[in-house]
């Protein structure tokens, strides 16, 4: 009696809303999640010397409702946000390739392998062609 579609000729419609669970074909790896054992972790740690500082003082008191704008400050708790600016530009460096005139009335340019190409790219920019 207990035939389905994948043990008999059945359709797959007839066998209702009891359906097996599907099988992955994927194996396992052998390997767990995160980081290798014995590798070192690594995290951000803070600086000394932050491009910008945002103080933020607490509102009023929430038990009597006092202001707390001249009250001593007891402690400090530091927080840092590292982010990205949302322009990355590239820089830029133009070589001037100079023709000087010689005193024999000659006009000698630079060599063809003097500086970089026309239009070429730095070791920090991505391979790519040029306009």
């Amino acid at each position: 009696m207990g035939q389905n579609s994948s043990n008999s000729s059945k359709p797959p419609s007839s066998d209702g809303l009891a359906k097996p669970a599907p099988r992955s074909l994927r194996g396992k790896s052998g390997r767990g999640p995160g980081r290798p054992k014995g590798q070192p972790g690594t995290t951000l740690r803070q600086t000394e010397t932050p491009d910008e500082t945002v103080t933020h003082r607490p509102g009023p008191c929430t038990g009597c409702g006092a202001g707390l704008d001249d009250a001593p400050v007891v402690s400090v708790e530091r927080r840092q946000v590292f982010d990205l600016p949302e322009e990355i530009r590239p820089r830029v460096t133009e070589h001037r390739l100079l023709s000087v005139g010689a005193p024999a009335g000659r006009r000698p340019g630079p060599s063809l392998r003097t500086g970089p190409p026309r239009c070429s790219t730095g070791p920090g920019w991505p391979p790519s062609g040029c306009i």
